[in-house]
């Protein structure tokens, strides 16, 4: 939801082909354009991809991380507003993680080359210390932690809470906040 409000692209960085391929269609159907660029797409349609997204047509690109470090990449994005790096699966950031992935650890790079870009990095399965981890890797102040738990039991859920012990929303949150920020489901 928030990659609708911001003006520019949303970068979303997603380590399984299959996830964002279904994100994808989710999103097309509802009329959400969105571009997936990785190596089971043909060179056909990776070209239309990136027509997409330099004509600015597109609100999200879902991308591996390996692909998003290409210096191809890089320099697509250069040419576009990027609002947001958004990375699902942070856990694989963390050296202590149970997916640990080096290319992971390597994305603080595109953060450093959009420092305006708000910046989310999303898990289910941070402990404490892969939560910290993910904090050190990206750069992120303690300031800018936001942790959400989501429980979901018979169509029900716990909102995240603020200062005043009161149900908090991600977009109250991003209203408010002036700097990149972190959101961790754990």
């Amino acid at each position: 939801i928030p990659a609708l409000l911001f003006p520019g692209l949303t970068v979303v960085v997603s380590p399984l082909i299959s996830l964002m391929k279904d994100q994808w269609e989710q999103l097309t159907a509802a009329g959400v354009t969105a571009v997936v660029l990785n190596s089971s797409l043909t060179e056909s349609q990776y070209r239309a991809g990136v027509r997409q997204v330099i004509e600015r047509q597109a609100r999200l690109l879902y991308v591996a991380p390996e692909t998003l470090l290409l210096a191809r990449t890089r320099d697509l994005l250069a040419g576009v507003p990027v609002a947001a790096l958004v990375i699902d699966e942070a856990h694989c950031i963390s050296e202590w993680g149970h997916d640990f992935r080096p290319e992971y650890r390597r994305l603080v790079t595109v953060r450093q080359q959009f420092p305006r870009a708000v910046c989310l990095a999303l898990t289910a399965t941070a402990t404490p210390r892969v939560q910290q981890d993910i904090m050190d890797c990206l750069h992120f102040s303690a300031a800018a932690r936001f942790i959400a738990r989501l429980i979901v039991r018979a169509c029900t859920s716990s909102a995240p809470r603020n200062r005043n012990g009161k149900p908090s929303t991600l977009l109250t949150w991003f209203g408010k906040s002036e700097r990149p920020v972190a959101i961790t489901y754990g």
